[in-house]
C-alpha cells in the first residue's frame, strides 16, 4: 500500500528553453492543450500579473471532476516554474517544472511531483495510473512546446 508517490521524469524536446517555458507558464492556455484539463479559475496574480494560484478541474483516469487549487512560484532565470497544492481533492502536492538548454533551439524537460493522495492505495495502481497520467502529460507539453516553437 501506498499514500505518497514521488516521481521525476524527463525527456528532450525539439524546442528552446525560454519556448517551452512560456508553455508551462501559460497557464490560461492549458485549455488548449492539456486535454485533462476541464477548466480553471485564476485566483490570485503575482506582482507582475501572472497566475499565482489556480484552481483546476481535470478528467483523469483516476478520477473525473478531480479539484486541485495549485500555487505557482515562477523562477524566470532558472527556466523553473513551481507548484505546490493549495487545497482540493488531494492531501497535497508540489513540485516543478524545468528546462535546460542541450543546444539551439534543443531542451531537457524536468517534470518532478510529489502527491500525496490522502490514504491508502494499492501500489501497483498507483504506480500504474501516476505513471500513465505523467507520460501522457509529459507528452503533451513536449507537443506544445514544438508546435510553438514551429510557428515562430
Amino acid at each position: 500500500m501506498k499514500k505518497i508517490q514521488e516521481i521525476t521524469r524527463s525527456l528532450e524536446v525539439d524546442a528552446g528553453p525560454d519556448v517551452c517555458y512560456a508553455v508551462v507558464c501559460d497557464i490560461p492556455g492549458y485549455l488548449s492543450w492539456f486535454r485533462h484539463v476541464k477548466s480553471l479559475d485564476i485566483k490570485e496574480r503575482d506582482g507582475e500579473g501572472r497566475p499565482a494560484r489556480v484552481s483546476f478541474t481535470f478528467d483523469l483516469l483516476i478520477k473525473k471532476g478531480l479539484q486541485i487549487v495549485l500555487v505557482y512560484e515562477y523562477d524566470d532565470d532558472g527556466r523553473t516554474l513551481m507548484f505546490r497544492s493549495g487545497g482540493g481533492n488531494i492531501a497535497g502536492a508540489s513540485g516543478y517544472y524545468h528546462f535546460k538548454e542541450l543546444s539551439p533551439g534543443r531542451s531537457r524537460f524536468v517534470f518532478r511531483v510529489k502527491v500525496d493522495f490522502g490514504m491508502l492505495l494499492p501500489e501497483a495502481l498507483v504506480e500504474f495510473l501516476s505513471g500513465s497520467v505523467l507520460d501522457d502529460f509529459m507528452a503533451m507539453v513536449k507537443g506544445e512546446c514544438e508546435r510553438r516553437a514551429a510557428c515562430t
